[in-house]
């Protein structure tokens, strides 16, 4: 019996999401792990880490996070400038110009707040 092809879709789509899942959890995994020592001491049994310290290094790890968020946004947001040209329509000029400004925004905030930056984060 010879597969239709909605079934050859739905098949190539459930190994595809189940890919996708085995890959999100082995990145999570190694995410954990890269991310639990903060190398304050060999064989990553941190006992002398203070609090001010982990929270700075959490505070990088999520700013960084947040810049790489910003990325896209920008990407995006010069999508819908791009768009919003093409098809006359002025809502998506706005929407695109303020996700675009959102983005720079996002992508400049670890600079700005970073020990370079005006010190908030040092």
């Amino acid at each position: 019996m010879e597969m239709t092809r909605k079934n050859k879709i739905r098949n190539a789509l459930v190994k595809a999401s189940a890919f996708a899942a085995a890959a999100s959890t082995v990145a999570n995994v190694a995410m954990t792990q890269a991310f639990a020592d903060f190398g304050d001491t060999p064989g990553g049994t941190n006992k002398n880490i203070d609090a001010n310290t982990a929270m700075l290094k959490v505070i990088g790890i999520l700013l960084t996070i947040t810049r790489f968020a910003g990325v896209a946004l920008c990407v995006y947001g010069v999508y819908e400038i791009v768009m919003s040209f093409m098809q006359s329509q002025p809502e998506a000029k706005t929407k695109g110009i303020i996700m675009t400004m959102s983005g720079i925004v996002m992508i400049t905030m670890k600079s700005i707040l970073g020990p370079n930056g005006i010190g908030v984060l040092t």
